[in-house]
């Protein structure tokens, strides 16, 4: 089963965790002397380049919520896969910066990403620990992603590896 996600979903959602990153920010007048540390709390990831300049890079949110008719309902969640466009290189530095299932934070079963076909697929791997009722909602935001260029269709897997529960995105 195929569905999408509208484009509403997605840019609620990244103005969300957006603004959610930005709540935290305050101003500093000791001219940059102390270096700031990340805390395992941290809603948000880096993708290692330089303060403020993001202009090759963006972030992706994705949201979906699952029916008694999804494959998936009744496993447990252990991975995704995300298929941006051939040839885009989309994903080659990008990073898991937040994933939620039923409005949990599930990032303690994360295990490993991966990309693949030239940085035009990712994957996500996770331990299994949470299963995945008729009603959940997963939501996740990949960060660091290079940005194809004009609208773009991204198909994404949930449980790839066992015929799992497929949708779109469109950014």
């Amino acid at each position: 089963m195929q569905r999408e996600i509208s484009r509403r979903s997605v840019v609620k959602g990244t103005v969300t965790v957006a603004i959610a990153g930005l709540a935290g920010c305050s101003e500093s007048d000791s001219g940059g002397g102390d270096e700031t540390t990340s805390s395992d709390d941290s809603d948000t990831a880096t993708d290692g380049g330089s303060d403020g300049d993001d202009s090759d890079s963006s972030s992706d949110a994705y949201e979906y919520m699952f029916t008694d008719s999804d494959d998936v309902v009744g496993s447990s969640l252990t991975g995704i896969r995300a298929n941006y466009p051939d040839g885009s290189g989309a994903v080659s530095d990008a990073s898991l910066a937040s994933v939620m299932l039923a409005g949990t934070d599930i990032s303690d079963d994360f295990d490993e990403l991966s990309t693949s076909n030239n940085g035009s697929s990712l994957r996500i791997d996770f331990g299994g620990s949470y299963d995945v009722a008729a009603g959940d909602t997963l939501s996740f935001e990949l960060s660091g992603i290079d940005d194809p260029g004009g609208s773009y269709t991204v198909e994404v897997v949930v449980n790839p590896q066992s015929g799992g529960t497929t949708f779109q995105a469109d950014f």
